[in-house]
């Protein structure tokens, strides 16, 4: 928000919002630090270049959200393919950061590691 604060602009504050409230849930129950990027090309992404966590659950939950407004999904995947597609790839590339983020974890804990007592450990 700091480039906003002196203009006479708008600030987003709901993309604001939104990561702030990501980096909460991601540093308090997982003790991860969501704010980096992962590759687009070892997430295996043709549609979406931004590849910050904050920016795919915004994608995947339009998605959920186009769902509802759009029930028939093969309609839908024939009138706009690139859309669906993008939708698609965040939840898969949400996935994927998550299987990541879970392998790493149990490497640490079998390997003997010290690892942080939060909800990631426990499950």
């Amino acid at each position: 928000l700091r480039p906003y604060a002196g203009g006479k602009r708008e600030a987003p504050m709901k993309e604001a919002f939104h990561e702030a409230a990501l980096d909460v849930i991601s540093k308090v129950a997982f003790s991860l630090d969501f704010d980096k990027e992962w590759s687009s090309r070892r997430l295996g992404l043709k549609y979406i270049a931004d590849t910050k966590l904050s920016h795919l659950t915004l994608i995947s939950f339009k998605g959920v959200m186009r769902s509802f407004t759009f029930p028939i999904k093969r309609l839908f995947t024939l009138i706009h393919p690139q859309e669906a597609g993008m939708y698609h790839e965040a939840i898969l590339a949400m996935r994927r950061i998550g299987q990541d983020c879970i392998e790493k974890r149990i490497k640490a804990v079998t390997s003997g590691e010290e690892v942080p007592n939060d909800i990631l450990t426990q499950m």
